[in-house]
Parts: C-alpha cells; structure tokens; sequence
C-alpha cells in the first residue's frame, strides 16, 4: 500500500501535539514536513511533495484564509483538512466551499483522524455527521433539478478570510 505523505500545519497545543503523534505512528502515513506558518517559501516547497495539508484552525485565523488558498489552488492535487477548535457550521461549509477538502474538531482527533484523512486523500468530502446536516438543508433544488447552496447570513470572525 502506497504510503500517505502529509505536511503539518499546525500549532503547539496539546492537542496538536497528540495529532503528530497519532500519525508518526500510523504505517500507511509518512509524514513530511511540518509548518508553523502558510506565508513562507517552506509551504511552498512543503506541497510540492505532498499528498494531503493537515492545517489548523488558529494558522488560518492568524495568516488570513488567502496563503491557504493560494497554495491549493497551485496545487491542486494536494488535499487539505481543517482542524477546527470547536464545532460550527458556518465555518465548515465556508471552509469546505472554499475548496478544503475535509473538517474535524480538536474533540474527534482520536477517533477519527486517519479515517478522515484516507477518506480526503480518496477525494471524499469529511465533515462531522451532525456539522453536515444543517448544510444539507441550506441547499434549495432548483427548476432543472440541480442544487444551490444559500450561503449563510453571518460567519463571524472568518468574515476576514475573504
């Protein structure tokens, strides 16, 4: 089985700390580079030579959401999942329409982390089930059976990211 080679973008937190050491122990992850910031030439080089950014909430609300953007849309085969400190539906389905791939919560780590990233890196879309439910009813069908999404009113301090 091919290895997933992922780059670290994230805190120093405990729970941080935790997530480095779930996947250093995983064997169909190889971890490649670890970040402390998204501006830098090192995000550049980092992606070049990976599969997935695992990227945390706190770099995004300190560097802006535009180095994230900018780095995935230059690569775009690279998959991205947001670790989120607390559950919120405005910031995932921001998130996710803003082309991140997949969306945890610091709580879901333990259980759900190497899931979530084979799921990523397979193309799938993650999301929490009860994050994914309200977003479901935000998308209204329309007269050629397609669906829109209504975007929501307010999304409070990642307003900033655009």
């Amino acid at each position: 089985m091919k290895k997933i080679k992922i780059t670290l973008a994230l805190d120093e937190s405990a729970a941080m700390a935790h997530c480095n050491d779930l996947l250093t122990s995983h064997p169909a992850i190889d971890l490649v580079h670890s970040l402390d910031e998204l501006t830098g030439h090192a995000a550049w080089l980092a992606l070049a030579g990976s599969d997935l950014l695992l990227i945390d909430e706190s770099l995004i609300l300190r560097d802006g959401f535009e180095p994230l953007n900018m780095l995935l849309s230059s690569y775009p085969d690279v998959r991205s999942l947001l670790i989120l400190k607390h559950a919120s539906n405005s910031k995932a389905m921001w998130a996710i329409t803003q082309g991140v791939r997949g969306v945890l919560t610091q709580e879901e780590l333990r259980q759900q982390l190497v899931r979530a990233i084979t799921g990523v890196v397979a193309g799938e879309v993650w999301a929490p089930r009860h994050l994914m439910q309200p977003i479901r009813q935000d998308f209204r069908q329309v007269d050629d059976g397609s669906y829109v999404y209504r975007q929501p009113e307010r999304i409070k301090e990642w307003v900033k990211w655009h």
